[in-house]
């Protein structure tokens, strides 16, 4: 089985430095899907992760799509055997600590997966 990790990009200056995370892991066959805060889009483009990921970038436009059966957020949550935060802002941090879902990346995933 190919593990399935997800890596949420928030808006910090070392959020080029992911780029070469996710091409290391797609390099060992691991299957990689990103979601970009606006934020982290004012560093780096949609079009630089899904070229390195080879899937489309996330989005917060993309939650609600009339297309989708489901909410992302919980597909993503069932996909995923590992979510990554990097970089982790304090600003993105704040809000998982405070339980502010107000984008994609900071609605609660891991709530999807708990046994209970």
């Amino acid at each position: 089985m190919v593990p399935h990790v997800l890596i949420g990009i928030s808006g910090g200056i070392a959020a080029y430095k992911v780029c070469e995370v996710i091409s290391t892991l797609v390099q060992l066959g691991i299957e990689v899907r990103v979601i970009l805060t606006a934020a982290a889009q004012e560093f780096i483009t949609p079009l630089t992760i899904t070229t390195l990921c080879r899937h489309p970038a996330y989005l917060d436009q993309d939650l609600w799509q009339p297309h989708q059966c489901r909410p992302l957020h919980i597909e993503l949550a069932e996909w995923a055997d590992l979510l990554l935060l990097a970089p982790l802002t304090a600003n993105t941090l704040s809000k998982l600590t405070a339980g502010l879902a107000d984008n994609l990346l900071t609605i609660p995933y891991w709530l999807v997966r708990l046994p209970f």
